[in-house]
């Protein structure tokens, strides 16, 4: 039997929440890939996505043997303890293509232990590499903090809309702002990407943008194992997409 599955909090909009900017912050390049998790239960170990156990039964997504076969040929996992949640994005494409050599590796997100109502309590980014670098893990990629500071909107803005990407030929997809001190996360998004129109006035045009429809596909393909969604299957996601948010 598996402890409770720890999820990865969801992220809201910059836009929606701005008390992140009250205190320094880290600022990522976010990445458009799978989200996972490492665990090490008793000697073995486990896979997740972002919402559960990769375990128990027919596994749908496209990307999932190559995180397997990384999974269990990386002798290193076993070093981690065992009340310790490594997060990361498995990187495929999904609306952003990468360069080819960059993808189908495991880039490092976050490192959490588990507190009693089961929700993660992360460590401080450098806190986390050092562990990381502690326990001898190996053959995943991190990804430097593009800066850290306390910023205004209109840096932040700025640095998202002319920043380049790490990991292909063009700019970022967008920022994930990171303050440990407080735990609060908050993202923001290049307008070709975002599911947000934060200036429209009416809710379908300000929630309802090709990239929600897009990752509501994808979330129906991976995560309920419906291959071939219908209309109505899809305008549902959508809207408990945007329920949640």
């Amino acid at each position: 039997k598996f402890p409770r599955f720890v999820k990865y909090p969801k992220i809201p909009y910059l836009e929606e929440d701005r008390s992140v900017l009250s205190q320094e912050v880290y600022l990522f390049e976010k990445l458009d890939g799978a989200l996972t998790q490492v665990r090490n239960l008793n000697e073995l170990i486990i896979g997740g996505s972002k919402a559960n156990y990769l375990t128990g039964k027919i596994i749908n997504y496209s990307w999932f043997p190559n995180f397997l076969k990384w999974m269990r040929s990386n002798h290193s996992l076993y070093n981690l303890p065992e009340d310790i949640v490594m997060y990361g994005e498995w990187l495929v494409p999904v609306t952003i293509d990468y360069d080819k050599e960059k993808i189908n590796k495991f880039y490092f997100i976050d490192l959490a232990y588990v507190v009693e109502n089961g929700k993660p309590q992360f460590y401080d980014y450098l806190e986390a590499i050092n562990y990381l670098c502690e326990w001898g893990i190996k053959d995943l990629v991190v990804l430097s903090p593009l800066k850290k500071g306390l910023f205004t909107e209109g840096q932040i803005r700025e640095i998202r809309d002319n920043s380049r990407s790490q990991l292909r030929e063009g700019n970022i997809e967008g920022l994930v702002l990171k303050n440990y001190y407080t735990r609060q996360f908050a993202k923001t998004l290049n307008f070709e990407y975002s599911e947000l129109r934060e200036n429209e006035k009416r809710l379908e045009n300000k929630y309802l943008t090709l990239a929600r429809v897009k990752k509501a596909v994808r979330r129906l393909h991976d995560e309920e194992l419906v291959k071939l969604p219908s209309l109505g299957q899809i305008v549902e996601e959508v809207v408990r997409d945007i329920k949640d948010e």
